[in-house]
């Protein structure tokens, strides 16, 4: 869509451009079979340090921009700036919820030590969430972590009680909105709270955010249903979310092979890790959240995050316990 309709061979560069885009989304999950099929324990073990060393870089960088403007990566104009100075955009924060997610998964059966050091930097990178300003991912990462917390409950009478808490829990959630958004430091993420206070309450979207999102997740079905085939060659809106928009642009010509390959990809997952198949379920389920609520088809740290960091740190942790 960024491709003016005046440039040269505008069918090609298009059609380019989005094969980068989908190529991009799944080019991590052979990278992981890759490392999964010929890298030792060992090998393993020293790109995943690797990668956590350049994931704490890039968050130290972010903060020290943050510091200096709290809005900063919120501003999309100035994005491409920021890359420069290795600061995490809009992308690298909703890969975020995934790294917190993959930690809780990883910590579950490690020892005292492990576990402290696994729930301080859950705690650090909800933090960054905070300072980031980005209401939605840090809604997602919540949602992954309670995802961990009732999957390591083997019992089932304490799984029932889990799940009513649970409801008990989400009687309060206006509440508990209302709390947080009046205390909360960031500006951004009170006001987004304050609007799904109301929401719940009140069943009222009329916040600028949260309004806007409905709106155009809205219009997004509607346009679905008027082309459920063959979708649209173009529309005057975007739906703001990969997993809908995939709808109304292409019909379902272009939604079930999408789709396909989503399922397909978590199935090569679950190939790969064996036994260990449910410790990458809370994983898929922020990817799912995620991708049904924002633009994520040119999201890179995402995808590496979900189909190739959280696999890797599953098959380092779960595996050859021993050694670790």
């Amino acid at each position: 869509k960024t491709i003016s309709s005046s440039a040269g061979s505008v069918e090609i560069k298009q059609f380019v451009s989005k094969f980068n885009q989908y190529l991009l989304m799944y080019l991590p999950l052979f990278l992981y079979y890759r490392v999964h099929n010929n890298a030792s324990y060992n090998q393993k073990k020293m790109l995943l340090i690797v990668v956590s060393a350049l994931i704490i870089y890039v968050i130290y960088q972010t903060l020290q921009e943050l510091a200096i403007n709290p809005n900063a990566i919120r501003q999309w104009e100035q994005f491409d700036e920021l890359l420069d100075d290795n600061i995490g955009n809009y992308y690298f924060v909703y890969g975020i919820p995934v790294i917190i997610t993959t930690i809780a998964v990883c910590i579950g059966n490690k020892n005292k030590t492990y576990k402290f050091i696994g729930i301080a930097a859950i705690v650090f990178l909800f933090y960054f969430l905070i300072k980031a300003q980005y209401t939605l991912a840090l809604l997602i990462a919540i949602i992954g972590v309670l995802v961990c917390i009732f999957m390591s409950i083997k019992n089932g009478v304490l799984k029932l009680i889990f799940l009513i808490l649970a409801v008990t829990f989400s009687i309060f959630i206006p509440q508990i909105l209302l709390l947080l958004s009046n205390n909360i430091e960031s500006e951004q993420i009170s006001v987004r709270l304050r609007e799904l206070y109301v929401f719940f309450s009140e069943g009222e979207t009329t916040g600028y955010n949260l309004n806007g999102r409905f709106t155009l997740y809205g219009k997004t079905i509607k346009a679905f249903f008027k082309s459920p085939i063959w979708g649209h060659r173009s529309l005057n809106f975007d739906g703001h979310a990969t997993y809908l928009t995939i709808l109304s642009d292409t019909g379902l010509l272009g939604a079930v092979p999408f789709y396909y390959l989503v399922m397909n990809s978590k199935k090569k997952v679950n190939n790969a890790l064996g036994e260990l198949t449910k410790k990458f379920t809370p994983v898929f389920i922020c990817l799912l959240c995620t991708g049904f609520t924002n633009p994520i088809h040119y999201s890179q740290p995402l995808s590496i995050a979900v189909w190739f960091i959280a696999p890797l740190a599953i098959d380092v942790f779960f595996n050859k316990e021993d050694e670790f």
